[in-house]
């Protein structure tokens, strides 16, 4: 790629497909200025990124991210992906999978966030709690929570919550409005209006 005689190949390919040669045109300039092996490195995370991500079982996928540890650099959009990326970072790979394993283990991690106000977290086990378990509830709660604590309180809206409401048990709404009313003590400073909405949203059943 570095080659004169790749210039002139890409001028000529660039005649049967502008935009691909134009890609490889970059990837030959950054190859260039960082050397192939910082410019190929995207590119191969990203390719390790997609065989994790396509894995089908837990087991394969924490194996894989042991044998990949470089893929804790990447930071995916809100996924699982990107939940257990976070708290492999922050704690271990093992205690990232628990997450997933054990939804014990994640109310516990969600504690632990409620408790130090971590937005991050919290806003990680969301996307854990939609896609793995099925949570919906307390999944958009979390979210909305984490936006507060994030100080992005426009990209917060409550009345997103209140579809879900009828079919969570009391259980759940319960738990989540102890939460939340907790959250809103500790920070009532920042977007009172917004904690107090949330709660009422919860304790709305009809």
């Amino acid at each position: 790629m570095s080659s004169p005689e790749a210039a002139v190949a890409l001028a000529e390919y660039a005649l049967l497909d502008p935009e691909a040669a134009a890609q490889h045109q970059v990837l030959r300039e950054e190859i260039l200025i960082e050397g192939a092996t910082a410019a190929y490195r995207p590119l191969i995370l990203g390719e390790q990124l997609a065989d994790w991500t396509a894995l089908t079982t837990w087991d394969e996928s924490e194996q894989y991210l042991r044998a990949h540890p470089d893929l804790l650099e990447l930071d995916p959009p809100d996924s699982v992906p990107g939940a257990l990326l976070h708290a492999a970072r922050t704690h271990d790979i093992p205690t990232a999978y628990v997450l997933v394993r054990d939804r014990t283990a994640l109310q516990q991690y969600i504690d632990n966030a409620l408790t130090t106000g971590d937005a991050d977290a919290l806003r990680h086990a969301a996307a854990i709690e939609d896609e793995v378990y099925a949570d919906q509830l307390s999944a958009r709660t979390h979210h909305q929570a984490a936006l507060l604590l994030a100080g992005t309180p426009d990209e917060a809206d409550p009345a997103d919550l209140a579809p879900l409401v009828a079919d969570a048990s009391p259980d759940t709404r319960n738990r989540l409005i102890s939460e939340t009313a907790t959250l809103s003590a500790t920070h009532a400073q920042q977007h009172a209006a917004h904690w107090v909405r949330i709660i009422q949203v919860l304790a709305a059943t009809g």
